[in-house]
């Protein structure tokens, strides 16, 4: 009896758990609302981004920012984009996840009605850390810009 009600539990606790393309599109929602802000509130390397990205992740995006000797990321990681349009925050699609090493994977399309140009297709990879999936890598295409170890 005892083990049912563990089971019961933690299959009740795990439902409750958003799922990683559920976390990723309430992620994208949040970030790109940070980045419409007048003062662009949110950059790639912030401290709020914690429970969203891994640790490792965001431990290596902190170091690029504030390497005088790295270059600067050539785009927005979370984005690959250089510039940022205010309506993505509105059109945030993300696929099923699929599996992939180490976690699960989705599809994020930004999209931008008014502005073609500056849709963005992308494939987030999310971990599973202290029962939270989290992002881990971002990539549009086959490009990942680089993160220093």
């Amino acid at each position: 009896m005892r083990q049912l009600c563990i089971l019961a539990l933690t299959l009740l606790l795990s439902a409750c758990a958003a799922s990683s393309d559920q976390r990723a599109k309430a992620f994208y929602e949040w970030y790109t609302a940070g980045l419409a802000l007048p003062d662009r509130g949110m950059f790639f390397a912030s401290p709020a981004l914690a429970p969203w990205v891994s640790s490792s992740t965001l431990n290596r995006l902190q170091k690029a920012y504030n390497s005088p000797e790295i270059n600067a990321l050539s785009a927005d990681y979370f984005t690959c984009s250089q510039d940022v349009s205010e309506e993505w925050q509105h059109y945030v699609r993300v696929s099923a996840p699929w599996s992939a090493p180490g976690g699960q994977a989705v599809s994020v399309a930004l999209d931008a009605p008014e502005e073609p140009a500056m849709k963005v297709s992308l494939t987030v990879y999310l971990l599973s850390e202290k029962g939270e999936w989290k992002i881990n890598r971002v990539t549009e295409g086959s490009t990942e810009q680089w993160l220093p170890e």
